[in-house]
């Protein structure tokens, strides 16, 4: 009966323009598809909407913020410099840092509370004596990262500082720090030795004028930072390596071998035995000292085996079995595996095999 009436209502309304049952039919379909057609697009937009706003509270939730306070370091008594640029050649320069909590899901990504260069400048500001002389201080950054994991918090700042003369740059300090340590509030006492760390540095530098190299640097020889520092290293600079045993990196980077090797075996895996005389003329075992060892110009680097080492674009590196505890550069960027005198190590071992570059400040191997 409902429908028979309303059927009439229509009919009587749209008489004039439909004469006949066939042409209201056709009518009456078209609004029902255009009906269909609006609720269509309207829950296409609601879903819109809503996938918008899941999108947004994800990423809120899975985000943290790095917060930075004003420094509580003393000014210094005078500055060399009035003004503070900043020089950024990191490569990803998006990504600062990480924070874990342990599962699978728990890992929230690091947001700064403000741009790494307002945070050096915002410090430099607050550190700035009255008396100060009208220079500028360049920070070249190369690298800057923040994670906090179940098991330790760590902060990674490396970079140079240079003091500006016209065109030209002097290098007058190299920047390496680690932050490395277990606590129950890690990331509130990170934020906090942070914070002192970057203004203890700015403020080192706000009182240093002496170049650590006789060379100039123009803005185009920072930006090349590490080809420029590798010429100055011998291992780098040079295609002959003395033979003999190195017992570190710093031995190796230099081309000085702690001492001459007195018997050799060679195998197609790298070095199957390797023998020194040691200060009391006993000839021993040189596995446990070595870091490196150089026959007939081959470069062997010692991870679980002796690797044979090759030099690509004025890189070093070696595939082989490494056995390293969590090295610092492990929990901080996934990517450092240790090396003579390279990282802080945790509680377990790991065996990795992958292609590694020899950093060619640290020593440590590195995974690209």
């Amino acid at each position: 009966l409902l429908q028979n009436m309303i059927i009439l209502q229509c009919s009587c309304k749209f008489r004039r323009d439909f004469s006949d049952k066939k042409h209201f039919l056709v009518y009456k379909k078209t609004l029902i598809f255009r009906k269909i057609f609006k609720m269509k697009k309207l829950i296409i937009l609601l879903t819109i909407l809503s996938n918008s706003l899941l999108w947004a509270q994800s990423q809120e939730n899975n985000t943290i913020t790095f917060n930075f306070e004003n420094t509580s370091v003393a000014l210094p008594q005078s500055s060399f410099y009035s003004t503070l640029q900043i020089l950024d050649i990191r490569k990803q320069k998006e990504d600062v840092g990480f924070v874990k909590y342990g599962g699978q899901n728990s890992k929230k990504k690091l947001l700064l509370s403000k741009t790494i260069e307002n945070i050096f400048k915002d410090y430099f500001n607050q550190l700035l004596p009255q008396n100060s002389a009208p220079k500028n201080l360049t920070f070249l950054l190369r690298d800057f990262y923040i994670s906090e994991t179940p098991n330790q918090a760590n902060f990674l700042l490396k970079g140079a500082f240079f003091a500006q003369e016209n065109e030209t740059y002097h290098l007058i300090s190299k920047v390496e720090k680690k932050i490395s340590f277990n606590s129950t509030d890690k990331l509130i006492s990170l934020q906090k030795q942070v914070n002192n760390l970057i203004s203890t540095e700015i403020k080192t530098a706000m009182e240093s004028n002496n170049y650590l190299l006789e060379r100039a640097f123009t803005l185009n020889d920072m930006i090349s930072y590490d080809d420029i520092m590798k010429s100055e290293i011998p291992l780098y600079s040079n295609n002959k390596y003395p033979d003999g045993i190195y017992k570190g990196f710093e031995s190796l980077k230099h081309l000085k071998p702690d001492f001459p090797i007195q018997e050799i075996v060679l195998s197609p895996s790298g070095i199957k035995k390797i023998k020194y005389k040691d200060n009391s003329g006993e000839i021993v075992n040189a596995k446990p000292i070595a870091y490196a060892i150089v026959k007939d110009n081959n470069i062997y680097i010692k991870g679980l085996n002796f690797y044979g080492v090759i030099k690509e674009k004025n890189n070093f590196y070696f595939v082989g079995e490494v056995v390293q505890g969590p090295s610092f550069g492990d929990v901080l960027l996934g990517t450092a595996i240790g090396g003579v005198g390279g990282g802080i190590a945790m509680s377990q071992s790991t065996t990795l095999t992958y292609k590694y570059r020899i950093d060619y400040e640290s020593g440590e191997f590195v995974r690209d």
